[in-house]
């Protein structure tokens, strides 16, 4: 992949006080991807489309009270679903992952020094 992104969604979590460490991967070899917020517009664009066009997305829309979120992203598995692989590669990505803790390599980490992000305002 010529393009690799690593955005920070710490702060997206439904309930601030439980903030976690994440991260959203996007894979992509689009020229569209070369910078993080490129690639983020791609991937929203998929999944947008995830959540209007088909009847999983539909429900999941549904039942997030119309607020999706990472942790939804993570709850209904939607990196796995073929409709949004298939939107996600119309779109430009090759995958997409959100993965929390810190990931080296083929090792996971699921505990590291809380981020300033995740500081109580």
């Amino acid at each position: 992949m010529k393009h690799e992104h690593y955005i920070d969604v710490s702060r997206n979590w439904p309930d601030p006080s439980e903030c976690i460490p994440a991260f959203l991967v996007l894979k992509s070899d689009s020229p569209k991807a070369r910078e993080s917020k490129g690639a983020l517009a791609l991937f929203k664009a998929a999944l947008s489309g995830w959540l209007a066009e088909t009847e999983e997305g539909k429900a999941a829309w549904q039942s997030s009270s119309e607020d999706f979120n990472y942790g939804d992203f993570l709850t209904y598995d939607v990196g796995a679903d073929k409709d949004f692989l298939n939107l996600l590669h119309k779109n430009g990505i090759a995958s997409a992952e959100v993965i929390t803790g810190v990931q080296v390599g083929d090792e996971r980490y699921d505990t590291i020094t809380e981020p300033a992000e995740c500081d109580e305002e």
